[in-house]
């Protein structure tokens, strides 16, 4: 027995049980793109509830909470694949079930994922099993979703928010669009080849956007031949006329959860002016590339002017360091060298004035010194 009010399944959790309603009622809210939470439908005795996250092993789409005293059955998930084991019709009963579901979030979802290029003309039917994939991510204010020359992994698609894309120069951001419309795609093409974005995204404003993930997409068109036909095609005009400048598409319509367009009065002046300012930014961030470049090696080659005239500095700082030094030395050595000549000069001059005395003394004892003969 379940108690009014009780939540038996949220919105958004990793659970895997199937129930069905044997007494009481039961409310379904799902929340919206803002993350209100909206009533959807009543479900009353013998409705059941749970096969979505079963089936497409995804997370709770849904909220689902007792209106009343209710007696629901549950069935695990083990239990469940084995009894869509025994009986294959019930799992295609409740597949096309979830396939013909409506509500109004699960349509605006639709309408979201046609706003990328190549799933606009794929089968309703395809198009039913990857709103079941998209997935929900949300940003602050200021936080950036990806970077220019990042590998990204998913399309985003904006829910609600503001998002500037902008590329970064050394000293500013440079900013290309401010957008806000719903239904915008960012990275629709870079995911399908092994490109790096080539902006940067950033939140305005708290944002949520709705993602697809690269390898569901690829693993649906494994299972689908539209969504392979579809893709093959993009992927070969990629490769004849190259990748956009920017990836990212705006919406020119403001879409509502519950689909009620009012047509967006297209301003043909306007949106070429944006264009034109578009290409001037991007040439002048082109521009401010190359001059940082021309900086760059300016700044190397007076890096290498000025190795050289350090190196030079050191030399004769080191010389100047050396030369008291070596000059000491040289006048050391030199002053050496003439005392031990003057020494040995005395020494021959005491030797020399020795021999003279003893030549006196013989001379005055024979007589004196011998005489000339002429």
């Amino acid at each position: 027995m379940s108690q009014p009010e009780e939540i038996k399944i949220q919105q958004g959790d990793e659970t895997f049980e199937f129930y069905i309603i044997a007494r009481g009622e039961c409310e379904c809210f799902v929340k919206d793109e803002t993350r209100k939470e909206k009533f959807v439908n009543t479900l009353k005795v013998g409705k059941y509830f749970g096969e979505i996250a079963l089936i497409t092993g995804n997370r709770r789409t849904a909220t689902i909470q007792t209106k009343n005293y209710s007696t629901i059955g549950m069935i695990t998930a083990d239990h469940f694949d084995e009894l869509c084991h025994l009986f294959p019709e019930i799992k295609k009963k409740l597949h096309d079930g979830m396939i013909n579901y409506k509500d109004p979030y699960k349509k605006w979802q639709k309408i979201q994922l046609q706003n990328i290029n190549y799933l606009k003309e794929i089968s309703q039917v395809t198009l039913e099993e990857l709103t079941y994939k998209l997935g929900h991510e949300f940003f602050e204010e200021g936080q950036v979703l990806f970077k220019n020359g990042d590998e990204i992994s998913k399309i985003y698609i904006l829910a609600n928010g503001t998002v500037d894309t902008y590329v970064s120069l050394s000293d500013e951001d440079l900013i290309l669009d401010k957008l806000k419309i719903q239904g915008t795609v960012f990275g629709q093409f870079t995911i399908l080849d092994k490109e790096k974005i080539t902006y940067s995204a950033r939140a305005t404003s708290e944002t949520n956007m709705l993602v697809l993930d690269k390898a569901h997409l690829q693993k649906h068109r494994e299972d689908y031949k539209d969504l392979n036909e579809a893709l093959s095609r993009t992927m070969d005009m990629i490769k004849e006329e190259g990748m956009p400048m920017l990836d990212y598409q705006a919406s020119r319509r403001p879409p509502t959860i519950n689909a009620l367009f009012k047509e967006e009065k297209f301003d043909a002046i306007r949106v070429f002016k944006e264009c034109v300012q578009k290409l001037l930014d991007l040439k002048k961030f082109n521009r401010k590339k190359e001059f940082k470049f021309s900086e760059l090696l300016k700044f190397l080659r007076n890096q290498e002017m000025t190795e050289v005239e350090r190196k030079k500095q050191q030399a004769e700082e080191l010389m100047g360091s050396i030369r008291p030094l070596l000059q000491q030395k040289i006048e050391k050595l030199l002053t050496d060298r003439v005392d031990r000549l003057l020494g040995t000069v005395e020494r021959q001059d005491f030797k020399i004035s020795k021999i003279t005395d003893v030549l006196n003394h013989i001379y005055e004892a024979k007589g004196g010194p011998p005489q000339n003969k002429s």
